[in-house]
C-alpha cells in the first residue's frame, strides 16, 4: 500500500483540569460500530509534556478522511478509563466536539470531526 500524501496534526487542547497528575489520553476511532471502544481503536495518542496549570495538549497525526475521538483523563497511568461499581467513570472524560451522550455515550455521527490537509484544534472539556 502507498504511504498517505497527506496527514494533518490534529491538537487536542484539554483546559479547566481538576488535576495536574496522571495523563491525557486520546482514542481515534473511524467507525460508528467500533466507538468508543478502547480496543478497536484506530489510533491512541498520549500528552507528551507533563500536565500543568490544569491544562493539556494532545498531538495526533492523522490521514484525510473523518474521525471521532474520545478522551479521557487517567489520573493513575493504568491506559484505561476507571468506572465505578454502577459502570459511572471516576476518571475525566469527554468526546470530540464536545459531544454529550443522554444516558451514555454519545453518538458517532456528533462526536465526527473531518480531517482535510489543514492541521485542527479543538478544545474539549472534560466531564468529572
Amino acid at each position: 500500500m502507498p504511504a498517505p500524501l497527506f496527514a494533518a496534526n490534529v491538537a487536542f487542547v484539554i483546559k479547566e483540569l481538576k488535576y495536574n497528575d496522571g495523563r491525557i489520553q486520546v482514542e481515534i476511532f473511524d467507525k460508528a460500530e467500533t466507538f468508543p471502544d478502547s480496543e478497536n481503536r484506530l489510533k491512541g495518542c498520549l500528552n507528551q509534556v507533563e500536565l500543568k496549570d490544569n491544562r493539556a495538549r494532545v498531538e495526533c497525526e492523522l490521514e484525510p478522511g473523518k474521525y471521532a475521538a474520545a478522551i479521557f483523563h487517567d489520573r493513575n497511568n493504568n491506559g484505561d478509563l476507571d468506572k465505578n461499581f454502577m459502570g459511572i467513570p471516576k476518571e475525566g472524560y469527554g468526546f470530540s466536539n464536545n459531544a454529550r451522550g443522554t444516558f451514555g455515550t454519545p453518538d458517532f455521527e456528533e462526536a465526527v470531526f473531518s480531517v482535510e490537509n489543514d492541521d485542527i484544534e479543538m478544545i474539549i472539556r472534560l466531564q468529572y
